[in-house]
């Protein structure tokens, strides 16, 4: 069982995101990257960056889509491999208060479709010249005195 297996994730403090439809953008603040997750990414996603262990984002997959679980499992950790060495989560140290996920709710399992994540730098030197980039620990619109 490797760190990624037992770890909790939050989204790292220098990224913004947003889920638009099935497709979830992410920004790396310090880069100037921007990624998009499509395919069951977006799935993913919203169960990692809250806390959620591999195990518990699987079983909280399994009801969504009709796969089996190890291929559930592959996809979720080679995601958080791709997203830690992206700088885009991070561990949690201990345990984190998980908010309630939004469950199948008896709908019928959607085919499975592997999480894809692109990588994009067409921006970058805008996005390193943006004023958000000089604010404090207390983030946007609080700038460093």
């Amino acid at each position: 069982m490797s760190a990624i297996d037992r770890s909790r994730f939050r989204a790292h403090p220098r990224v913004v995101h947003e889920t638009l439809d099935d497709e979830v953008i992410v920004i790396q603040i310090e880069s100037g990257l921007y990624y998009s997750m499509t395919g069951s990414g977006a799935d993913i996603w919203a169960l990692v960056h809250r806390g959620h262990t591999v195990d518990e984002a699987v079983g909280a997959l399994e009801p969504r889509f009709d796969s089996d679980l190890d291929t559930l499992r592959g996809a979720v950790v080679d995601l958080l491999a791709r997203l830690c060495g992206e700088s885009l989560l991070e561990p949690v140290d201990g345990d984190v208060p998980l908010p309630s996920d939004p469950s199948a709710n008896g709908a019928p399992r959607r085919p499975f479709l592997p999480p894809v994540l692109e990588r994009f730098d067409d921006m970058q030197d805008f996005l390193l010249v943006d004023p958000i980039h000089e604010v404090d620990d207390t983030g946007w619109p609080h700038t460093k005195t």
